[in-house]
């Protein structure tokens, strides 16, 4: 069991044990850290959607909640709204995937991120910004624009950009120097948070590894499969 550096305990390998079942949870990747999971999609509830599933108990957190039911999973329907992962990543090497769907417009605003104003440290995807999609991983140069997409699952491993489950390009070399904000689901974690998406998210995992591309394949079908 490792110490992350900010309140979160976790394992290096899948361990079944300490949730009572030999099957593996659908964010286990052998060898990797998960330090949280979240499955809006099939809840018991909108407080059950918030627990983290992977055991480290970052339980989210907001005070402008998207909507929820079980088959959609968090409806967020204006651009305030947001759900906060509690996690601030430490370095470049962070993984994401967010399963999502149903985009609700074009514009300058965020699946997923946060934003130190200063020093540019991102951690974010624009997913449809006029036409453009882009991912965000550091500093003012450290991002990779693609086609713009309304839906699927979309993330990073490090410096490697994902659209269900294919590399759609590596993001420019970026640094980033204030670490200290956490990522929203939804959001931007920047300011009022006002530059959230319209549309819908079924799953988020986070690993504070890097994820290698046949990990994320597996994990985009796992994700599917919810």
């Amino acid at each position: 069991m490792i110490n992350l550096g900010y309140g979160v305990r976790s394992f290096h390998a899948v361990d079944y044990a300490r949730r009572g079942t030999s099957t593996p949870g659908w964010w286990e990747v052998a060898g990797k850290t998960c330090i949280a999971a979240w499955a809006a999609k099939g809840a018991a509830s909108q407080a059950a959607s918030y627990t983290d599933l992977s055991g480290n108990g970052n339980t989210l957190t907001t005070s402008s909640a998207p909507s929820w039911n079980s088959t959609d999973g968090w409806d967020f329907t204006t651009h305030s709204q947001w759900l906060d992962t509690g996690i601030a990543p430490q370095d470049d090497n962070y993984s994401i995937l967010v399963r999502w769907s149903n985009l609700g417009g074009e514009g300058n605003y965020y699946l997923f991120g946060r934003y130190a104003d200063g020093n540019l440290t991102y951690f974010a995807v624009k997913p449809s910004d006029w036409g453009w999609s882009t991912y965000f991983y550091a500093g003012a140069t450290g991002y990779h624009a693609t086609a713009a997409v309304t839906g699927g699952v979309t993330g990073f491993a490090a410096k490697e950009a994902y659209h269900n489950g294919s590399n759609v390009g590596t993001m420019a070399a970026g640094s980033n120097t204030d670490f200290t904000l956490s990522v929203y689901i939804g959001n931007l974690h920047y300011g009022g948070a006002t530059l959230g998406i319209i549309g819908e998210i079924q799953a988020v995992a986070i690993y504070s590894d890097t994820l290698a591309s046949g990990d994320i394949t597996t994990l985009t079908s796992a994700m599917n499969a919810l």
